[in-house]
């Protein structure tokens, strides 16, 4: 199944055209397609160190992992920043440390 942008999931038989539509869904299946916890070992993330980055519970993150709820955009963002070595563990664990 499809969503457009306007968050409507269209039918299940049909693709999405060309067009912004189809470049969101590819975008936003980028960590979701790859193994989330497989992701977190290759990083050295813990599921509550997580949790920790992005205000959610331990609970959320499990079920991101087990795929019962979706992977937020938000989340996403910061872990394909992280896989593209646009941020790293280091400098992720500095700007965390001033929560603290």
């Amino acid at each position: 199944m499809w969503v457009s942008s306007n968050g409507i999931p269209e039918s299940a038989g049909e693709t999405p055209k060309d067009g912004p539509d189809r470049l969101q869904n590819v975008r936003s299946r980028g960590i979701r397609m790859r193994d989330l916890q497989t992701f977190l070992d290759e990083h050295q993330i813990r599921q509550k160190d997580l949790a920790f980055i992005t205000g959610c519970t331990t609970r959320s993150v499990f079920n991101w992992i087990t795929g019962a709820r979706p992977l937020p955009r938000s989340t996403e963002l910061v872990l394909e920043a992280l896989a593209d070595g646009k941020i790293d563990e280091k400098w992720l664990a500095e700007k965390l440390a001033k929560h603290l």
